[in-house]
């Protein structure tokens, strides 16, 4: 991609992928790379003047005998990685995620179990919440995260997820749960809530939606 502007820098930018599609062992990369000065016309950056990675690696095994080939239908090994840099080399941000143990049920029910390792540099103060501002600077913080859903081929259908660690120069804790009700495959009612609670040295957060 180029484009051409009177901004100073680098007007170009290009991708790269390279992936290993397959049920049991699954490879996915990404490399990209965005010039400071690349603002193109027609579509939407998240952010100019940084390179990128992905990598996710995963291992997917079917149990093939005994009791857990009729209860699991797959299992899944999980990691992934995602970085952020500066043109020069800096990194900004990068998030490391291994899921030890999930796996989906032969009637379709799943549960996950992750941990994310987070690193993320603030170049200015961020307002998390109302009153609640971070100082510039660089945070590492870790989360556990545990995830249950229920098939949604079933007249209701149940979502759980809860999120607790660390969260910058502090730690909090975040539920989600969600229900719905699905009327002869034509309509379905949900109802959704989020509950997150955090304390950091700044302040305290508490948001229900």
């Amino acid at each position: 991609m180029y484009n051409w502007n009177n901004k100073e820098g680098r007007q170009y930018g290009f991708r790269l992928r390279a992936n290993y599609p397959n049920d049991l062992v699954r490879i996915e990369s990404t490399y990209a790379y965005y010039g400071e000065a690349l603002d193109p016309g027609l579509g939407y950056m998240m952010r100019q003047g940084i390179q990128t990675f992905y990598l996710q690696l995963s291992y997917n095994p079917r149990p093939s005998q005994g009791w857990l080939d009729r209860v699991i239908q797959q299992f899944s090994f999980e990691a992934r990685g995602d970085f952020y840099w500066k043109l020069d080399g800096t990194l900004e941000t990068s998030r490391l995620t291994f899921e030890p143990f999930s796996f989906r049920t032969e009637t379709g029910e799943s549960f996950n179990a992750s941990l994310v390792v987070n690193h993320d540099v603030l170049p200015y103060d961020f307002e998390v919440a109302e009153e609640v501002l971070l100082p510039a600077g660089p945070y590492d913080f870790t989360n556990l995260r545990l995830s249950f859903n229920k098939a949604t081929y079933r007249p209701l259908s149940l979502d759980l997820s809860y999120t607790v660690g660390g969260f910058y120069s502090g730690h909090y804790g975040d539920f989600n749960a969600g229900l719905t009700y699905h009327f002869r495959g034509n309509l379905d009612l949900s109802f959704n809530t989020n509950l997150v609670r955090g304390s950091l040295p700044q302040g305290k957060i508490n948001k229900i939606d």
